[in-house]
Formats: C-alpha cells, sequence, structure tokens
C-alpha cells in the first residue's frame, strides 16, 4: 500500500490510538510525538496528502492550506475560529463518526482529479489568509467602526 499514517501530537488519545493499531496489526501507523517546530514539520506536510484534525481546528489549517493539504474533519465541538478557512472547495468536514471520516479520507484518496482540485483551492485560499491581507481587512472593518461612531 502507498498509504501510511503519520500522527504528530502527544495527545490524551495517543495510548489508546498506539494499543489500537497494536492490536490490529498496522504496519502503516507512525507516531511521531509532539513536534512544534514549524522548521520540523515541514517535511511531514510535504509527504502528506491531506490534514487530518478529526476536532479542534486551529492553526494547524493555515499551515496546510499553505502547503496545498486539504483539510478533512469533523464537526465535533471545539474547533477555533480558523474552521471558518475551510470551505467545500478546500476540505471536508464529515459528521463526527469515525466511519464517516474514514469514508471521506478514502474517497479523496480515491480520486485523484478531486484531491487535485483540493489542493489547488487549498493553496488559493492560503494566499487569502497571507498577513498582509489579514491587516487590511482589519484595518478596513476598524475604519468602518470609527466613521460609524458619532
Amino acid at each position: 500500500s502507498n498509504v501510511a499514517l503519520l500522527i504528530i501530537g502527544d495527545g490524551e488519545e495517543r495510548d489508546r490510538l498506539q494499543r489500537s493499531a497494536k492490536e490490529l496489526e498496522l504496519q502503516d501507523v507512525h507516531f511521531l510525538g509532539e513536534i512544534v517546530d514549524v522548521k520540523d514539520t515541514v517535511a511531514y506536510f510535504a509527504l502528506a496528502d491531506l490534514m487530518v484534525l478529526p476536532s479542534m481546528v486551529g492553526l494547524a489549517i493555515v499551515h496546510g492550506f499553505a502547503l496545498g493539504l486539504p483539510m478533512i474533519t469533523t464537526s465535533a465541538p471545539g474547533h477555533g475560529p480558523e474552521i471558518e478557512y475551510l470551505s467545500n472547495n478546500s476540505g471536508v468536514i464529515t459528521d463526527h463518526h469515525e466511519s464517516a471520516l474514514s469514508g471521506a479520507i478514502q474517497h479523496i484518496l480515491n480520486h485523484p482529479a478531486g484531491l487535485d482540485h483540493l489542493r489547488k483551492s487549498a493553496l488559493a485560499q492560503a494566499d487569502k489568509l497571507s498577513l498582509d491581507r489579514s491587516v487590511d481587512r482589519f484595518l478596513q472593518a476598524t475604519s468602518k467602526i470609527f466613521t460609524l461612531s458619532p
């Protein structure tokens, strides 16, 4: 198989996931632990086709989009405001069920043309999320607030 699962992080689910991978005798699941330095994570992002965060999407979506990685997540509660960056063109939000999440991943990986479209859209979305554009949007919003004040 040309699919591997790289799990970055040391969250509360790590031990359970490692036990499950061992019980299922999965060979292509790798637990990499916590990696916080962007220089260290870029290599893993570059290897990936998708970024999968089942819950609690935050700023990682921006890093993924910058490298052309579509985001796959669920409707679980607890996402940061960055979840608003995700559109149907740059990723997928499934129901909060393992089968829905795994089905979406499998579907995307089995359709290279669709994956290519998602990757291009993720890169385009990253371009919209640049610091300069964010500052411009902030200045536009604050100027409207101040012009509305008496």
